[in-house]
């Protein structure tokens, strides 16, 4: 008597926006240190960085709004190092991300990784990161552009009050609408080895009956930044902010295991 075999598909049930992001916290502990240790080397190279950049290529003046109103205002005064500082933290806020976000993906398997060994495994997507994130640097010049050429011609026809109605929406339907379909991309150059159009158009297909789902995640994430800027500006907040972005920045590896299950 010959036994059939019936494969059965594993799928991972949706937890939800904030408890997807209260499990990448929870997941932390496994490479914890590590992570911290990215957050205070990139914070630390930031800092050095615009203490170089006000040194040699950046001046502050002080210009006169009022009779009583001063405002202190940067201008540039050197232009190559401005360029070449800015290229600088670029290309260093890139290479630190693409390190945590990698180590969500070893969170979500409860596997410890030394920084040593997420370079080596991470230096090979670095360029096809850094070109998903000059594809979204250009897209969002094109959209600053274009809206505002709209809204130009908009308020030239009508109130102020209906222009920045129509400002809220549309920036609305981009980050609700858009912006949830190509989540996915980093995930899929690290763990399916796309190249960023593949990536593109591949989280463009997973992406698409879990709209509803990444609208909330995003929701929830946005809830969290802005809880973490709050407690920046207090100072003494800052370790909880520091905090709460390493869960933020890690969760979306658990985000990609739940889409990849449903696919």
């Amino acid at each position: 008597m010959r036994t059939k075999i019936v494969k059965t598909k594993t799928n991972i049930e949706w937890p939800g926006g904030f408890e997807l992001y209260n499990r990448a916290r929870k997941l932390l502990k496994t490479n914890l240190w590590n992570i911290l240790t990215l957050f205070v080397g990139y914070f630390f190279v930031y800092l050095i960085t615009a203490q170089l950049m006000n040194r040699f290529a950046v001046v502050n003046k002080v210009v006169k709004l009022t009779k009583n109103q001063n405002v202190t205002v940067a201008e540039i005064r050197n232009y190559p190092i401005f360029i070449l500082l800015t290229v600088f933290i670029f290309l260093v806020l890139n290479l630190f991300y693409l390190m945590i976000y990698f180590y969500g993906f070893k969170n979500s398997e409860s596997k410890s990784a030394e920084i040593s060994d997420v370079f080596r495994s991470v230096k090979k997507y670095y360029l096809r990161f850094l070109g998903t994130a000059v594809i979204g640097i250009i897209f969002f010049f094109i959209n600053i552009l274009l809206l505002s050429t709209v809204l130009t011609l908009i308020a030239s026809i009508s109130t102020v009050g209906i222009s920045v109605l129509i400002a809220l929406i549309v920036l609305f339907a981009e980050v609700y609408l858009l912006l949830p379909r190509f989540i996915l991309v980093y995930g899929l150059i690290l763990q399916e080895n796309l190249g960023i159009i593949d990536s593109f158009k591949q989280s463009w297909k997973m992406t698409k009956p879990h709209l509803t789902k990444l609208q909330m995640y995003l929701l929830a994430g946005i809830t969290w930044s802005v809880l973490a800027f709050i407690l920046a500006v207090t100072v003494i907040g800052i370790p909880v902010a520091i905090y709460i972005l390493m869960f933020v920045l890690t969760s979306p590896a658990l985000l990609y295991n739940y889409i990849k299950s449903q696919n």
